[in-house]
């Protein structure tokens, strides 16, 4: 038990003895969201390399086979444009002191 209370006596001191005050929840998102970021980076990269391998290896093919090699640019999954249908509804309240026609009644009887 006094090893845990020591453990965290000396992160609090780490934390804290620099002068500066990090909140470690903010510290690990921030980690989190640069490290995502690389990712997805670097993912791109290397998909963006394969299609250009891939293009190559049809290139050569096509070109001993005789055959027109038209290049097919790199498509990002995230970037393509999906057209969705949305069902819209419309709905409208209308609402008035009182109908024409019940006031001209009602002036007519009283």
């Amino acid at each position: 038990m006094e090893k845990k209370a020591k453990d965290h006596e000396m992160f609090f001191e780490k934390m804290i003895g620099s002068g500066k005050s990090v909140n470690p929840f903010l510290q690990m998102m921030y980690y989190r969201i640069s490290f995502n970021t690389w990712r997805n980076y670097a993912k791109k990269l290397y998909l963006q390399k394969k299609h250009e391998e891939k293009m190559e290896r049809k290139k050569e093919r096509l070109e001993k086979q005789g055959r027109t090699f038209i290049p097919h640019p790199f498509e990002d999954e995230r970037r393509k444009v999906q057209h969705i249908i949305i069902e819209v509804e419309e709905e409208i309240l209308l609402t008035s002191d009182g109908e024409p026609e019940q006031e001209e009644i009602a002036s007519q009887n009283g």
